[in-house]
């Protein structure tokens, strides 16, 4: 197995001595170690292990080998300058800046040992404190993950509670809400407390969709109470939504915790009026679609519909039925009398009609019969008189004129008299038919 190595600091700290004091012990070879190409000593880890167990040596002293001229004085050389041998006071002072300077030279060693420690340290504390920041991190963002899955799990619960007739708008509503509440809680918090935030969480974001739906069970229930053809029927449809409006303002003024109940009522209570309207119109129309006029014609049972429609329309909402029926029959009664004078002159009409026609098929027949008898009976009655010789007719044609002449002055007193006795027989049509025309020869001859 391959040996560790500690830097110098490491193996000060695992030796309980100073970083300078390891260094030192490494230049002079009292620790076997190695030199990086950065000047940084490597330790092996059982070398540390040894001084341990073994004891550490002190620091080495710094010798400084000085040549060591000893002369007599008979062979004293002085150098150059000096006249005389040193004494041993300039000994002693040369001694004391060697040892001044070995100190000076200590320090600035120990001071770059420390700077040196002290950049160790400081390059240790960095990569400990981001070695640290970086387990911050990592642990954050496990914490932060095993939020995510939290949230998305109660999330997941909570949208699975929205009620399948919610429409979509509602999953908006309970993510944000859920979410907030959510973002006050730890996912270490106890499941069911967890659970009834979220559950109350919902609840309150559902809150307005149950309310609109209340609303309109209420006014559903209200408007199914009206009659099933302003519900159904399209002419109505303005009706129905006239009460429907007015069950919405009537709900809207209540507050925000009245019951299905008082909201039912409420709306009731505002569609009422037009349910009144309804029943108005519809007794009117029913009483006015059941009408019969003794009499009448067709025009006349129309005109008299729309008359007692029109009349009862004009009388006030929720008057009584019997009051209609009342109204209804003063219409029908003046109808009634008009259709009588109108059927009474009608009959007049037709009487007089049958009368003039009976005049004139009377008249008719009495001209036919005396045209008849005329033609029959008058040439013979001038033939008679000339074979009796009381007149005399030079030649045919002065007959026809007598004839023609006597026709026009007979026929019209002829046609009186049977005019006014109708029943006269063809024999006594030709008696009088002979006594004019006997008469009125003398007249037509004396002319």
């Amino acid at each position: 197995m391959p040996d560790s190595f500690y830097r110098s600091g490491q193996a000060a700290k695992q030796l309980g001595i100073s970083s300078y004091h390891v260094r030192r012990l490494c230049e002079v070879g009292e620790i076997d170690a190695e030199l990086t190409k950065g000047q940084q000593w490597r330790i092996p880890a059982s070398e540390v292990a040894r001084l341990s167990r073994e004891g550490i040596p002190d620091i080495p002293a710094e010798s400084e080998d000085l040549e060591d001229e000893s002369n007599d004085g008979d062979s004293f050389q002085s150098p150059t300058g000096l006249l005389a041998a040193p004494s041993d006071k300039v000994i002693d002072a040369a001694e004391e800046v060697k040892i001044v300077e070995s100190r000076l030279q200590t320090r600035r060693i120990e001071k770059q040992a420390e700077e040196l420690e002290d950049w160790f340290r400081e390059r240790e504390q960095r990569q400990a404190a981001q070695e640290a920041a970086e387990r911050r991190r990592a642990e954050a963002a496990r914490a932060e993950q095993f939020r995510r899955k939290w949230t998305d799990a109660w999330m997941q619960y909570a949208l699975k509670s929205r009620p399948y007739d919610a429409p979509r708008e509602t999953e908006l509503e309970i993510h944000q809400e859920v979410q907030r509440v959510l973002a006050g809680l730890q996912p270490d918090q106890p499941q069911h407390v967890v659970q009834r935030l979220v559950d109350a969480a919902v609840a309150k974001a559902l809150r307005p969709w149950h309310r609109k739906k209340e609303i309109r069970g209420a006014l559903e229930s209200a408007l199914n109470r009206l009659p099933w053809e302003v519900n159904h029927r399209p002419e109505w449809a303005t009706l129905k939504n006239r009460t429907w409006e007015a069950a919405v303002v009537a709900i809207g003024k209540l507050t925000a915790d009245s019951t299905s109940g008082e909201m039912e009522a409420a709306a009731w209570q505002a569609m009422e009026p037009m349910a009144k309207e309804f029943a108005h119109w519809q007794n009117c129309q029913n009483l006015a679609a059941w009408i019969i006029l003794p009499g009448g014609t067709y025009d006349q049972q129309q005109e008299a519909c729309q008359e007692v429609r029109e009349t009862l329309a004009r009388l006030p909402v929720g008057t009584a039925l019997r009051e209609l029926e009342k109204t209804k029959a003063a219409v029908l009664e003046r109808h009634q009398a008009a259709i009588q004078q109108r059927r009474a002159a009608e009959l007049q009409r037709e009487e007089a009609a049958r009368n003039e026609s009976e005049r004139a098929r009377q008249r008719a027949n009495a001209e036919s019969r005396v045209d008849r008898r005329l033609s029959w009976r008058l040439g013979d009655c001038i033939r008679e008189l000339e074979e009796a010789e009381e007149i005399e007719c030079e030649n045919v044609a002065d007959r026809w004129e007598l004839e023609n002449d006597l026709k026009k002055r007979i026929r019209p007193m002829l046609l009186s008299q049977l005019l006014q006795a109708p029943e006269m027989s063809d024999d006594k049509i030709d008696e009088r038919l002979e006594g004019l025309a006997r008469k009125h020869i003398w007249e037509f001859l004396d002319d």
